[in-house]
């Protein structure tokens, strides 16, 4: 059985209001591309559908200009 005084206290779990989905949201899967070809997905959410795509870029990684490439809708209108 673990010993639980040893272990670090749980932080709660942080999430951004932005990725709170209200009824009338948009979540969007989205594909960016770099100019050397990389490409990566992110999940964005908003009230309209920039609002989900600059959702979905704030995760990207750093260093690269990243362009949008395509999207897959997940949810909403």
């Amino acid at each position: 059985m673990p010993d639980h005084a040893a272990m670090p206290a749980l932080r709660p779990l942080r999430t951004r209001s932005r990725a709170v989905v209200a009824p009338s949201s948009i979540v969007l899967d989205v594909v960016f591309e770099s100019p050397t070809g990389g490409r990566t997905h992110s999940i964005g959410g908003g009230e309209t559908f920039g609002d989900a795509v600059e959702s979905a870029r704030e995760s990207l990684p750093a260093g690269h200009d990243w362009r949008l490439a395509a999207w897959s809708d997940l949810y909403g209108d």
